[in-house]
Formats: C-alpha cells, structure tokens, sequence
C-alpha cells in the first residue's frame, strides 16, 4: 500500500501545532508558578524581579520573520496597524519606541519578494507551497513470500489494518 505523503505531513503539522499549544501552555505558567514559589519561600527581597517571559505565536520573534507567518493564509489584505494589532496580540514585542512605525518599515524591507501593497493593505507575494510528494515506492515481494492471508492475517474491518488469527503471530 502506498504512503499517502500529504496525510503524513498533514498529521505532522497537526503534531506539531498540538505541541506549540502545550508549549505555550508550560511558558504562561511558568512566571505565575515563580511567583507562588517566591511567595511560599518568602524571598529575602519582596523587590526580586521576575522575569515574564513573552507568550505567543510571535513572541521573541523579529518581525522580518513574524509578518510573513502572520500574512500566510489572510485573504484580504491588512494595514500596516492591523498587522502591528495582531502581532502584538500574540506574543510580538519590539524595542521600538514606536513599534507600529518598525512595523511599516519591516513591510517597505519585504516589499517586492516577500510582501506586496494592495491598496491600503499588505499581504504576501506569493502564497508558500509545500513541494509534491515523491512518488511512491513499490517493493517486488522476495520469492518464496506468501500473501498474508497465508498465515492468518486478515482484514475484516475498513481501518486498512491487519489483525492476526493465530496465536503464534501474537506481538
């Protein structure tokens, strides 16, 4: 049976953005357990700073990189505020006294390659495709190989998974 590639990948990304939530999970809650524990211990010095770490999609991320992951998949086009908005609604942070403005020229850098102007609007030039599949691989069977219904293995149900009949094949 061939590998349906696109299903693997599609499974991996899923995976993978599971784990990302879970991340963010354990990073927002690491400064609150901090301060409990400083509270608890009854740190020599109430003034003790802590350090809140940044959370979300953006968070500790240059804008160079966080506005072409924010443009992937927009359909309308975002200004140069809507785009600072919901950068900075997911974790973005800048050392910009004015980080809007950092925001507008981060897009005027991209121009052309990464991003166009429609309008008053942003978005990407072109969308990001993932590369097709390999084809698939056939293995001849070696001589001498049975079916595997020869030794007991059948497919009774619709799942595409084999189940052994004979105690001696039990894993």
């Amino acid at each position: 049976m061939p590998v349906d590639y696109a299903e693997v990948i599609a499974e991996l990304e899923a995976e993978e953005g599971r784990l990302k939530t879970s991340l963010a999970a354990i990073q927002a809650a690491k400064p609150a357990l901090l301060l409990l524990w400083q509270k608890q211990n009854g740190s020599p010095d109430p003034q003790t700073p802590v350090t809140i770490m940044p959370r979300g999609r953006f968070a500790g991320m240059g804008a160079t990189k966080a506005i072409p992951l924010l443009l992937q998949g927009q359909e309308v086009p975002m200004t140069y505020r809507e785009i600072h908005d919901a950068l900075k609604a997911e974790g973005w942070t800048s050392n910009s006294s004015d980080p809007a403005a950092t925001v507008s020229a981060t897009l005027s850098q991209l121009r052309g390659e990464v991003v166009v102007k429609i309008g008053d609007g942003w978005m990407l030039a072109a969308p990001v495709q993932l590369p097709p599949p390999p084809p698939p691989i056939y293995i001849p069977r070696p001589p001498g190989f049975n079916s595997p219904s020869d030794y007991g293995i059948t497919d009774d149900d619709d799942d595409d998974s084999f189940e052994s009949n004979s105690p001696e094949n039990e894993w």
